[in-house]
């Protein structure tokens, strides 16, 4: 009585079947199915089927964008913070910010992991206690000036590119930064993923370019081994001058798990980072020292190498990386 009360509990029946059994087998197949069709996706979200994915390398990406359109994306910074103290000077500033940033970046997705923080509001709720609403004031101005003003700079960069009216390229820029927000974390995770992968293919090519055309004065510029006083600082004041961009990266650190995969996501985004800038760094150098006083170098130089097209395509990509 005992094993027939215990096969009914289970659902099977007399003849030892499970009662319903093809019901639970179709059912089982079923979910089979639509996992693995989850898995596949399509071709512009497979990669976010990948838990590897979404731990070691969005976050990276996230900041990267961030980095890039706010920063080094015009070559600018670069100068500021390291070509200014030479051409190995500014490398080594630039191995020593990444190593900051690698030690800064693990810190704070392990902090947002154990408390679970994965929005600003609630990080700094966990880090500063009440002293979190200063910070929500703060961004808040901050964020309204980095809008004001990457929306004048993608507005005047579409018109001295192609010649489109400041005004309507601003609201481009406003119109694609409302459609992703309202698309959800998800759609952004998306877009900057595959920008991502457009600004590499494009930062790869202005180096291959770089190194075609110039690659006597870059090699010529490093083997005089160049190292000013100040590079240490360079490297310092630049990790740390970035330091609020992990406040935008917060929201991709819900897949990591342990604290194995906070720190080694950590390490991968300071290098995610920091590579776009050492490629762009590198072929600048040919024109070291006077790159030094060049207000806007990735144009300068694109514009020595005589290849309008690739002008056009670094633009498109820098623009990406503002919305």
């Amino acid at each position: 009585m005992e094993w027939r009360a215990e096969r009914k509990r289970h659902g099977a029946g007399e003849d030892g079947r499970s009662e319903n059994g093809d019901e639970r087998e179709e059912r089982a197949v079923a979910e089979n199915e639509t996992k693995q069709e989850a898995k596949k996706g399509n071709f512009l979200t497979f990669f976010m089927e990948y838990d590897w994915y979404k731990k070691y390398l969005m976050p990276g990406f996230i900041a990267q964008s961030v980095l890039i359109a706010g920063g080094y994306g015009t070559g600018r910074e670069l100068v500021e913070y390291f070509v200014q103290y030479g051409p190995t000077g500014g490398l080594m500033g630039m191995g020593l910010t990444t190593l900051l940033w690698a030690v800064f970046f693990a810190i704070s997705f392990e902090f947002a992991r154990v408390f679970r923080a994965y929005d600003y509001r609630t990080y700094f709720e966990k880090l500063i206690g009440k002293g979190w609403i200063l910070y929500e004031i703060a961004f808040l101005v901050l964020l309204s000036l980095i809008m004001g003003v990457v929306g004048a700079a993608s507005g005047s960069i579409l018109k001295d590119t192609f010649g489109i009216p400041p005004l309507v390229g601003s609201g481009i820029f406003l119109i694609f930064v409302a459609f992703l927000t309202y698309s959800g974390s998800r759609a952004i995770e998306v877009a900057l993923s595959w920008w991502s992968y457009v600004l590499y293919a494009v930062y790869i090519l202005f180096l291959y370019f770089g190194l075609t055309q110039f690659g006597d004065a870059i090699s010529a510029n490093f083997a005089a081994g160049v190292v000013k006083p100040g590079w240490q600082m360079g490297g310092f004041k630049y990790a740390f001058y970035n330091i609020a961009v992990v406040t935008t990266v917060l929201f991709s650190l819900r897949e990591i798990k342990t604290r194995k995969e906070a720190i080694l996501s950590g390490v991968i985004a300071s290098l995610i980072c920091i590579i776009p800038a050492v490629l762009f760094y590198v072929t600048i150098i040919a024109f070291y020292p006077d790159v030094v006083t060049m207000e806007l170098p990735a144009n300068t130089v694109i514009a020595k190498m005589g290849m309008p097209m690739l002008l056009g395509a670094w633009i498109i990509v820098l623009f990406g990386t503002m919305i």
